[in-house]
């Protein structure tokens, strides 16, 4: 008897802490996207906050920095999720400021962008015309901002956030989902790949790809 209600009782305590943290998670994005849509409102185009084509602010994470420097964070730890494998133990972590991403070079510069994002992933935009663009707030219920940070040792580049079983997507509406599973077949609405299935910005301002803190918009190739 005492091996049944075992077998039950881990199972439901292992689901009931599972939700606890997407709860938590949750709120740390809507936390995030409150101030994205905070950025969007100072912006004369109504645009978010997002990486630039190249340079040192070529990287999905500077969103996060931009945040930080114009204080739409309620905290630098907003940006860390309670169930991230990675960064969730450094206690002395910091979003780096604009002018810090600026001023940084080699090692240091590799490592901000590594970091600055956090455990969270963002939007890297979209091209338009050879150009980077960031998307503009229009309330769409399907374009997402904000989400659990893919990784590339994931299946499909899904979060490993939550054990691998779920991904939390901050919407322009302001709507969060939790997304299980997701699309891997061409053209799909594959939240962490341009619909070319490439980990970069998006082909259109319909494409929305979130990256994780390091992605660039405009990843560099090499021709053979």
């Amino acid at each position: 008897m005492l091996i049944v209600a075992a077998s039950l009782f881990f199972p439901a305590l292992s689901y009931s802490r599972f939700r606890s943290q997407i709860a938590a998670c949750q709120n740390q994005i809507r936390l995030i996207g409150l101030g994205f849509h905070q950025f969007s409102d100072l912006q004369p185009d109504g645009s978010f906050p997002g990486a630039e084509a190249s340079g040192n602010r070529a990287a999905a994470g500077f969103a996060a920095s931009l945040l930080a420097g114009n204080q739409l964070l309620p905290s630098e730890r907003t940006v860390l999720c309670a169930s991230s494998p990675a960064i969730r133990q450094i206690a002395n972590f910091r979003v780096p400021r604009p002018e810090e991403v600026d001023q940084a070079k080699g090692p240091m510069l590799v490592a901000l962008q590594r970091t600055m994002g956090g455990d969270y992933g963002y939007t890297m935009g979209y091209a338009h015309e050879g150009k980077l663009k960031r998307p503009g707030n229009a309330r769409r219920s399907e374009i997402g901002l904000v989400s659990d940070a893919p990784s590339d040792r994931q299946p499909a580049r899904t979060s490993a956030n939550h054990y691998g079983r779920g991904q939390n997507v901050f919407f322009e509406d302001g709507s969060i989902k939790l997304v299980v599973d997701v699309p891997t077949t061409p053209r799909a609405d594959d939240p962490f790949h341009n619909r070319d299935g490439l980990v970069a910005a998006g082909l259109d301002g319909e494409d929305a790809v979130l990256g994780a803190s390091a992605d660039q918009p405009f990843p560099m190739t090499i021709s053979q």
